[in-house]
């Protein structure tokens, strides 16, 4: 079925662990297992916050939505997604921090009823500390 064939090509977690406890991110071998989203934080020249909800594939880095509004919601989030997912179909995995938007109770049940599975990466305090989410 389709999860066999996600944790056969892209292992069980995403990562590789090492006896000492680290681990490295693995990278897809192909397109559209592993997707990436995040909110993008920006001020307009008066100096007007507004955000962007982004959506990325991991192994083509390919941009597949970028939503820009004053104001972005976790049903902002599940209407792109649900479109995204009618479009190309779902992925195994979606990666993201650990937003309020992104962890929301009815984003994390619709995802787990469609079986997507999730990972959550800390925010760092340093952009030098970050792994890249792209």
């Amino acid at each position: 079925g389709r999860s066999g064939r996600c944790r056969r090509r892209t292992g069980e977690t995403g990562l590789k662990a090492f006896s000492d406890g680290s681990c490295v991110r693995l990278r897809p071998a192909y397109r559209d297992p592993i997707w990436s989203y995040d909110f993008m934080h920006a001020r307009t020249h008066d100096g007007r916050a507004f955000r962007l909800l982004t959506i990325s594939d991991e192994h083509t880095r390919e941009c597949l939505a970028i939503d820009v509004a004053r104001w972005l919601t976790s049903d902002d989030v599940l209407d792109r997604l649900a479109q995204l997912f009618t479009q190309r179909g779902a992925p195994c995995y979606l990666r993201s921090d650990n937003g309020s938007e992104l962890t929301a109770k009815e984003v994390r049940r619709w995802l787990s009823e469609l079986n997507v599975n999730t990972f959550f990466v800390e925010r760092s305090r340093t952009p030098a500390q970050a792994s890249p989410s792209i």
